[in-house]
């Protein structure tokens, strides 16, 4: 009898136990895979990110309004510019500002780059098109007139917003040895705003900081611009589902690659 019922237990419901576990596990695997997002190079967030494009947008501001700071460093150093640029005008920086990230876009195709080409550039779209609202909200908010007296926007200077938005791209996703190229072509491209009369320092400084800003958006927002492109695709999901018909058990797989 006792053997009746071993057998009973053996052939009906250990199958059911069986099959019950692998559906359970089925079910529960893709859903966790689907949840989980693939985060690579730059695009956790972490609060230390926020210290230098804080701290250089903070000076820069407080700069731009500082009666002392007008007189001791942005007054003299417009004086010097001009001293030093004569009838010499040196405008290559328009086209300077982009050199970083086109490095940020282009490097990639001949160098180990931590995201693809779309993903490269659905970041720089997205890091310009913030440094765009920030650089211009602030412009027309605080209507500072240029050393050059052409136009009251001044601050902050977007041509350094976009070459430190590019540099710090390249950092972040290529390392430190081409980040400090593209950090250089930045930092000329804001000297070169100084020298030619158009941006006071405090305007550079604060270009600067959103520019970094920028970036960092850029790269934060790119696990939800994968889920919403539908880039984000787990390599595996699968689902098990059972069947039973006089008494005989078994399953289906259905696999999604």
């Amino acid at each position: 009898m006792q053997n009746y019922y071993f057998c009973v237990i053996m052939k009906r419901v250990v199958p059911k136990i069986i099959v019950s576990l692998i559906l359970l596990t089925g079910l529960l695997r893709p859903a966790a895979a689907q949840d989980s997002l693939a985060v690579r190079k730059g695009e956790t967030f972490r609060w230390q990110q926020l210290i230098t494009p804080t701290v250089l947008m903070t000076a820069g501001g407080t700069a731009s309004v500082s009666p002392w700071f007008d007189r001791n460093v942005d007054g003299p150093v417009s004086e010097w510019a001009g001293q030093l640029r004569g009838d010499d005008p040196l405008f290559i920086e328009g086209v300077l500002q982009y050199v970083p990230s086109a490095m940020h876009l282009f490097l990639g195709l001949g160098v180990p780059a931590a995201h693809d080409f779309k993903e490269r550039f659905t970041m720089t779209a997205t890091a310009t098109a913030a440094m765009l609202a920030m650089v211009y909200g602030l412009k027309y908010a605080t209507r500072t007139l240029r050393p050059d007296g052409s136009r009251a926007n001044s601050f902050p200077s977007g041509h350094t917003a976009m070459a430190f938005l590019g540099a710090e791209m390249v950092r972040t996703e290529y390392g430190n040895a081409y980040g400090a190229a593209a950090y250089a072509i930045a930092a000329a491209t804001g000297f070169l705003r100084v020298y030619n009369g158009r941006h006071w320092v405090s305007d550079v400084v604060a270009g600067a900081g959103a520019g970094i800003l920028s970036a960092r958006i850029g790269y934060w927002l790119l696990p939800w611009e994968r889920r919403l492109f539908g880039w984000d695709v787990s390599p595996v999901q699968a689902a098990v589902l059972p069947y039973g018909a006089a008494g005989t058990y078994g399953m289906t797989l259905t696999m999604h690659f």
